[in-house]
């Protein structure tokens, strides 16, 4: 019975110095294990000779027996060139080259490589041994150290990563950046009150002036911003402004005006109630500076178009006669703003016959809008001042855009000016010439820029020559 008993003991014995001695190795393993991949590792073990000392880490931690061996294909280096395949995940580090007469990529280990290599396809890393096809159970374990080391730092030295610390701010002092941001921002509404009240601060200064003129620009081209704006009483001092002594000043004030006129029909009302009109007028009649009539002309533009009212008052206050004032000069920069001058009253003609062949009796809006516009006749005030001789000479003009719009505005005034139009029947047959070869050539281009004006050209021509005959 004593025997018996001995015997039992030195079993159980046994059986816990086994169990404990499994542990103890497990317990090993799983040390040496990366944080967040317990249980994600796979060592790749093969008895034949082509043994290709991989360790494999699956970041999802899935079965092995679940992978196919395509999903593992990672190409194992030597010294020699060898094919990569398609899909082959290679180590870092590799020397790699394109096979021009195959057509495929190969790669090898540079001369002095030896070691670990490291590799990721998709989800998956792993480590490669370079200097032979197997891992020793040591080796194994410092394997996984290193590749531990090798996931922590993401391949950088401790001067990389500081110097990454330098360039990048961390999330600490982002989100201090965005607390202060959103203590300083501003509405629109305290921006334009802002700036209106260091409006009325400049006084004389011109540099503070144009300064807070360029951020209004830049403000009022939105329609609320602008009706703000000119609710605040903005309107009348920028109106003052045009009255500036200094062009610069001038020129700035004519540009934030143009930009919170368009398309903005409640600040076009109160820019003519503050008397923009009369000021523009005044200013393109006396300022011989092309860039003050530039922007005055665009703040011109900007107030009348689609407003039929601020249009009859351009004729009443001697609109025309202004624009004509360009036509005086026979510089380059001042038959561009000829041609500018020219395209804004022709557009509105179009504005009004298209107003007239569009408007229906249902639309009280439309209705009045047309009452106004004919309350006065552009085309016959065009015609009585004497733009009908002036618009055929910029059929010169030297650019294609140009006398294209040359060309649609004798084609709205023809029916006022078809007489004085006769005499510009040699420069028509010249440009139609000249339009029918570009014509041809740009068919090969698939392109029919040219060939419309030539039917441009040749519907005028044919207009003027019928009509003369008659």
């Amino acid at each position: 019975m004593t025997m018996l008993l001995q015997s039992i003991k030195v079993v159980n014995l046994m059986v816990l110095m086994l169990f404990l001695g499994c542990a103890f190795y497990s317990l090993c393993v799983h040390s040496e294990t990366p944080p967040g991949r317990e249980g994600a590792l796979t060592v790749v073990e093969t008895e034949e000779e082509d043994n290709d000392g991989i360790i494999s880490i699956d970041e999802n931690g899935e079965d092995e027996g679940e992978k196919t061996e395509k999903e593992y294909d990672v190409f194992y280096p030597t010294k020699e060139w060898q094919t990569v395949k398609k899909g082959q995940a290679i180590p870092k580090g590799l020397h790699v080259r394109m096979n021009f007469q195959t057509g495929l990529t190969e790669a090898k280990l540079n001369e002095d490589d030896s070691g670990n290599k490291f590799w990721q396809a998709g989800s998956h890393q792993g480590i490669v041994n370079t200097d032979k096809k197997s891992f020793t159970r040591d080796e194994l374990k410092r394997a996984l150290k290193d590749f531990k080391s090798h996931a922590d730092t993401s391949g950088q030295d401790p001067k990389s990563a500081a110097e990454a610390k330098k360039k990048f701010k961390s999330y600490d002092d982002l989100k201090k950046d965005f607390e202060e941001m959103n203590i300083a921002m501003k509405t629109d509404s305290e921006i334009i009150s802002d700036l209106l009240e260091r409006f009325k601060k400049v006084g004389s200064d011109n540099d503070a002036k144009q300064n807070v003129l360029t951020e209004l620009e830049y403000h009022l081209h939105k329609i609320d911003n602008a009706q703000l704006f000119s609710a605040m009483g903005g309107m009348s001092l920028l109106v003052s402004s045009l009255n500036d002594t200094s062009d610069s000043i001038q020129a700035e004030a004519a540009l934030v005006l143009g930009s919170a006129l368009q398309s903005n029909p409640k600040v076009q009302i109160s820019a003519m109630e503050h008397g923009a009109m009369q000021q523009l007028i005044k200013m393109l009649s006396i300022t011989s500076s092309t860039t003050l009539q530039k922007k005055t002309l665009f703040a011109l533009s900007s107030l009348a178009r689609h407003f039929p009212y601020a249009q009859k008052k351009f004729l009443e206050l001697g609109g025309l006669a202004a624009l004509k004032k360009f036509f005086e000069d026979s510089s380059m920069n001042a038959q561009k703003l000829q041609i500018k001058a020219l395209t804004f009253l022709n557009d509105l003609l179009v504005e009004k016959e298209l107003s007239e062949k569009y408007t229906q009796d249902e639309n009280s809006v439309d209705v009045e809008r047309l009452k106004q516009y004919r309350q006065f006749n552009l085309k016959s005030s065009m015609r009585e001042s004497g733009w009908c001789e002036l618009v055929p000479q910029l059929l010169t003009a030297p650019d294609h855009d140009a006398r294209e719009k040359v060309l649609h505005a004798m084609t709205t005034l023809v029916s006022e000016c078809r007489p004085t139009f006769t005499s510009a029947v040699t420069d028509l047959e010249h440009l139609k010439s000249e339009y029918e070869a570009l014509a041809r050539d740009e068919k090969d281009d698939g392109d029919d820029y040219f060939t419309g004006l030539v039917q441009l050209v040749t519907t005028m021509l044919s207009t003027v020559q019928v009509r003369d005959e008659l």
